[in-house]
């Protein structure tokens, strides 16, 4: 009979005792790091070949599509910041959907911008903080649920000053906060599940 792995393992009421049975390097390992080099590598292929970037790599990206369009109406060009945006593939969606001038930075974790360091898309800023820059649309998809202090990390968009800061795959609902560990990429990553208040 086939083992079946759990997603998600325990409960905790905050990160600190979750980080005790963290394993592995999660977002910081070479199979996180490789895919990550081998999805971009499919998409400059696609785009070289002039054909559109998988959807399965860029359904994080499309809903805030029609919002990047709506401020082009005001604006000539667009400056975004992309938290927790990995090697760029949200760049390069952007980039095949709008066809206007980007300037897009990403924060990320030191590890992974040093690992990447030869993979790197030349027109993105790779950051490991958030500075006190003014940008015109903010993109946190799939990175607060990870993040240790989520709410010193808000704090920090009001330097930012946008007029949008956009949400996506955000593990928050009518519920109790609490910690687990989700199994991911052969670790045990802290993972947040949030009230909405």
């Amino acid at each position: 009979m086939k083992k079946i792995n759990k997603i998600w393992e325990g409960n905790f009421s905050n990160f600190e005792t979750a980080l005790k049975f963290k394993r592995g390097s999660g977002f910081k390992s070479n199979k996180w790091i490789n895919d990550q080099i081998n999805i971009l590598n499919k998409c400059i292929q696609n785009i070289k070949h002039k054909k559109k970037i998988s959807q399965k790599h860029t359904m994080r990206f499309r809903s805030f599509i029609n919002i990047l369009n709506n401020i082009l109406k005001k604006k000539k060009e667009l400056n975004i910041l992309d938290i927790g945006g990995g090697i760029g593939i949200g760049y390069l969606y952007i980039l095949q959907e709008i066809k206007k001038n980007i300037k897009y930075t990403i924060i990320e974790i030191p590890q992974f911008i040093k690992k990447i360091s030869k993979n790197k898309i030349k027109k993105i800023i790779y950051k490991s903080k958030i500075d006190k820059k003014k940008y015109d649309f903010v993109n946190c998809c799939s990175s607060f649920q990870y993040v240790k202090n989520w709410r010193r990390e808000i704090k920090k968009f009001s330097y930012i000053n946008s007029d949008y800061i956009y949400f996506a795959d955000l593990f928050a609902g009518n519920i109790k906060t609490f910690v687990t560990l989700q199994n991911y990429y052969e670790s045990k990553i802290p993972h947040w599940f949030l009230n909405f208040e």
